[in-house]
Parts: C-alpha cells; structure tokens; sequence
C-alpha cells in the first residue's frame, strides 16, 4: 500500500479514538479511504461525492432519491384517489446508509491497514462527532436529479440533519423531503417550534482549545489555527453538544 496513505489513515485513526480530529482531517481520510474501499459502499459514496464538488449524479444517494420518488408519486396518486384519510404507510427514504453500515464500513478500513477492529457504536462519542463533521462536509454538495439540481441542507435543531428536497414530476408544488444522513441529540434545548431547525450555510467544523467540535464560518476559520471559544460571540459557534 503507498506508504502516505498507510501514515495518514492510521494517523486519522488515533485521531479518531482519542476524539482529536475535526472536519479536515474527515475529509483527508474520506479522500485516501476512498479507492481502498469497495464499490458500493458508505466511505466509496462519500468519497465520490468530495471527488465531483460540483454535482453529484450517481450512486448510493441518487440511486435512494429515486427509489423513494417512485414511491412517493404513488403516494400522492393514493392520497388524490383516497376519499378519506391518508395512505397507509409513508415512503421511507435510506439516505446514504445507516450508522451500522457507516460503521461496518470504517471498521473495514482500517483493518485494511492492518488495525484492529472498531468496537464502537452509533452512541460512540467518537462516532458522533465523525457524522456531525461529515454533515458539514456534505453542506457543500449538490445532487443532479434527473434535470434538476438540489441544493444540500444543514439543520441544527434537537438533531443536526443534511436534507434535500425533491419535487414531484406530478403533482405541482409537491415535495419529498428526503434527510442523507443525521447525528440526533445534538441541541438538548432546541425550540421545538422552529420545525425546520435553524439553516446553516457557509461553516466548517474545527475542533475547539477546550476540546468540543464546534462549527464556526469559513471567514472566521481560516484565521484561528486553533479556536478558542473565547474567541467568539453569541451565536456564532454551532456546538457538536449545545446546551
């Protein structure tokens, strides 16, 4: 194996379980991971998409984006049809994999590289923070939907969510909301009235002199080497544990 990649996964590695990476050091790992890693999988998704920055019109999520508008035309046709009520049951949508594949999938990695399996799981605080940067990476994407381009969006509300909406080619003014990939429990106090969350554009997650990830805007990372919380007002650090 080339002898960077083996330096930088394994490196990410220790990262990983002593909680010390933020959504830079994801982003390297993803990109190296990526040709190690078999057709079809998360961390394959994941690096195609850090591969076509500008839209991304294939593989796991698409693939998901279209099963679900199937079903979810043939939702609004029942719920036209319907005199009364609602369809029984709603298009379930798959995102971009599960924590078990997600996990599944880093764990193969890094034996790969001849390190030892992760015993970890969804509620890992490691793991957390790994979906929570993963979210702020993916901010930055698009999705080619047949002719349409979606834009990529970042709620932080009781859980931070990467979402995306799709219209139908039916009905008018008619959408799915579709969520890729979500980390729950992230703000313990949030305002349940604002179902939507609060929308973040423009902001990457950096890892904090006091030891929490914390994202913060693009302007003001590029001129703190290490942030501090001190360093910041109000309002303008979007905390992986909010209270």
């Amino acid at each position: 194996m080339n002898k960077y990649c083996t330096y930088s996964i394994r490196r990410f590695y220790e990262l990983f379980i002593s909680r010390r990476f933020d959504q830079n050091d994801v982003a390297l790992f993803i990109v190296l991971a990526r040709d190690y890693s078999k057709k079809g999988s998360v961390i394959r998704e994941l690096g195609d998409f850090l591969a076509h920055p500008q839209q991304k019109d294939r593989g796991i999520v698409i693939n998901s984006i279209n099963k679900l508008m199937l079903e979810f035309e043939e939702y609004l046709e029942d719920d036209y049809r319907l005199p009364q009520g609602l369809p029984e049951s709603v298009p379930r949508f798959e995102g971009i994999g599960g924590d078990d594949e997600i996990i599944r999938d880093l764990s193969l990695i890094f034996e790969s590289f001849g390190i030892k399996k992760l015993d970890i799981n969804k509620n890992n605080k490691s793991y957390r923070e790994l979906v929570f940067c993963l979210i702020f990476l993916l901010g930055n994407f698009k999705i080619k939907y047949r002719d349409t381009i979606l834009d990529l969006e970042i709620s932080y509300s009781s859980s931070l969510a990467l979402k995306a909406q799709c219209m139908s080619t039916k009905f008018i003014n008619h959408y799915a909301q579709v969520t890729i990939i979500a980390v729950p429990n992230i703000w313990r106090r949030s305002d349940s009235s604002r179902l939507n969350g609060h929308i973040l554009d423009g902001y990457i997650v950096r890892r904090f002199k006091e030891g929490f990830l914390g994202a913060i805007k693009y302007e003001q990372a590029l001129s703190l080497d290490t942030p501090s919380i001190k360093d910041f007002g109000r309002g303008e650090v979007w905390p992986m544990d909010g209270k």
